[in-house]
C-alpha cells in the first residue's frame, strides 16, 4: 500500500517528470524511479489473489462492498459537514455508489474478478498445462497489441484498470505456481535483481524520452507493460521466499485496503490528498518535503487501520446477522 501511495504521487500528484524535466532534471528522473518502482503495486496484489486463488463466497463480497460504502459514506460526510455549498451535489453524492468511472475503479475491477472466480477456478481445476499456456499466450498478445502498443486500441482494457487484466493476472498466477516449479526455486536474489533491473530501465528510458519530447513515456507505466508484468512477477517470487513474522505487520496488512479507500476516494485524492503533497513540494526543502510525506503517509495508515477497525466491529455485527439468516 506504500507503493500505492507513492505511485498517486509520480506522477498522480506532482507530475513534475513529465512537465519540467528540462528545468528540473534531478527531481524529474527521481519522480520516474519512485514510478518504476511502485508502478507493480496493483499487479501484485492480484497476483496474490490468483496465487492462493479466491473462494467466494456471500459474506467475503457483502463484506468488501460494506467495506467500501463504509469509507465513501464516512468521507462523504466528513466532507459535506465541512462545506456542504461544495459537496451537496448528485454529482459528489454519487461518489457513494461509484458511479463515476474512476470511482474506486480498483474495487469495483476486484469485484468483477470476484464475480467470474468460481467459473475460472473450474476451469484451471480441469485445464491442462498446454491448454492454459496458450490461452496465456493468446490473452496476452492481444492485451499487448490493443491494450499497451495501442493503448486505446480496445477501450475497456483501459491500461490495465480492468476485469480483464485481472483475469489475465489471475491466471498467470495460477500457471506460475502449478507448471513452472523451477522458477519457483531460483534464488530470491535473482527476482530482486530482475525487478531492480527492470525498474531502472524504465527510469531511464523514460527520462531519455521525455528528455527528447517524445510524449510517450507514460506508456512505460501502465500496468499493461509486459515490462511491468515481469517486474510484478519477479518482486512476488522475491517476497514470497523471504521468511519472517510480525504480528504488527499482520495487523497493518488487515488495514491496507482501508488505506486505499481513504485516500483515493474520489472527492480527497486530488483535492485533499494530492494537493496537500504538491504544495509541501513546491514550499519545503527536499528532505523537508521527505519528512512531512512520511508522517502524512503514517498518519493516514494510522486513521485507517482504526476506522477500519471500527468497520469490523459493524460489520461482523450486520453481515453476521445476514450470513446466520441465510
Amino acid at each position: 500500500m506504500v507503493m500505492v501511495m507513492l505511485y498517486h504521487v509520480f506522477p498522480g500528484t506532482i507530475g513534475f517528470s513529465y512537465e519540467r524535466i528540462h528545468d528540473y532534471p534531478v527531481d524529474s528522473v527521481i519522480g520516474f524511479g519512485i514510478e518504476s518502482l511502485s508502478v507493480v503495486c496493483v499487479d501484485v496484489f492480484v497476483f496474490i489473489s490468483g496465487w492462493f486463488g479466491i473462494r467466494v463466497n456471500t459474506r467475503k463480497l457483502l463484506e468488501l462492498c460494506f467495506q467500501t460504502l463504509f469509507f465513501a459514506v464516512l468521507v462523504y460526510a466528513v466532507l459535506l459537514a465541512i462545506a456542504p455549498e461544495k459537496y451537496l451535489h448528485w454529482d459528489a453524492a454519487s461518489t457513494l455508489l461509484c458511479l463515476h468511472a474512476d470511482d474506486y475503479w480498483f474495487v469495483k475491477a476486484y469485484i468483477g474478478l470476484m464475480i467470474f472466480a468460481p467459473v475460472l477456478n473450474t476451469f484451471l481445476e480441469h485445464t491442462t498445462e498446454k491448454s492454459l499456456r496458450w490461452v496465456l499466450i493468446a490473452f496476452y498478445c492481444f492485451q499487448t497489441l490493443y491494450g499497451w502498443l495501442s493503448i486505446n486500441g480496445v477501450s475497456w482494457i483501459a491500461g490495465g484498470y480492468s476485469c480483464f487484466s485481472f483475469i489475465g493476472f489471475y491466471l498467470l498466477a495460477h500457471y506460475v505456481r502449478h507448471f513452472m516449479p523451477i522458477i519457483q526455486h531460483t534464488n530470491k536474489y535473482v527476482w530482486l535483481a530482475l525487478y531492480l533491473l527492470i525498474a531502472f530501465g524504465q527510469m531511464l528510458l523514460a527520462s531519455l524520452l521525455t528528455w527528447w519530447n517524445i510524449p510517450v513515456a507514460g506508456r512505460l507505466f501502465t500496468y499493461t507493460n509486459p515490462l511491468v508484468i515481469l517486474q510484478t512477477v519477479a518482486l512476488f517470487l522475491f517476497f514470497r521466499q523471504l521468511k519472517f513474522e510480525s504480528n504488527l505487520i499482520n495487523h497493518i496488512a488487515k488495514g491496507s485496503l482501508a488505506v486505499y479507500l481513504l485516500h483515493v476516494h474520489p472527492l480527497v485524492l486530488h483535492d485533499y490528498y494530492g494537493r496537500w503533497v504538491f504544495d509541501l513540494y513546491q514550499s519545503e526543502h527536499r528532505l523537508t518535503f521527505t519528512a512531512a510525506f512520511v508522517t502524512l503517509m503514517i498518519g493516514i495508515f494510522a486513521l485507517a487501520v482504526l476506522l477500519d477497525g471500527i468497520r469490523r466491529r459493524l460489520s461482523s455485527l450486520l453481515i453476521g446477522r445476514f450470513a446466520s439468516k441465510t
